[in-house]
């Protein structure tokens, strides 16, 4: 059973905390792999995730992309610069 992250803006019931791998191998994916794999490495953490992830009131994006860089080891923004499919960002 997940756990429950407080945050500043609000509670995030998906514990990417407990996520370490994957992040470390999105990092490893879009800093030697193509983009198509960066990016999808990412779709593989964000889609299941995607309806949590676009609500901004409860923090689930900020946990996301605060452990894609540091479990990653990603730049910020690497992800917002290489994987837009569109206006609305990707499609999951």
């Amino acid at each position: 059973m997940a756990g429950i992250v407080l945050n500043a803006k609000g509670m995030c019931p998906v514990r990417f905390d407990e996520m370490k791998g994957p992040f470390t191998e999105l990092g490893k994916k879009c800093k030697a792999a193509s983009v198509t794999e960066c990016c999808d490495a990412f779709k593989e953490i964000a889609c299941p995730h995607n309806t949590l992830l676009n609500d901004l009131n409860n923090g689930c994006g900020d946990d996301m992309f605060y452990f894609i860089h540091t479990y990653g080891r990603l730049p910020p923004g690497t992800i917002f610069k290489k994987c837009v499919e569109g206006p609305y960002g990707m499609k999951c």
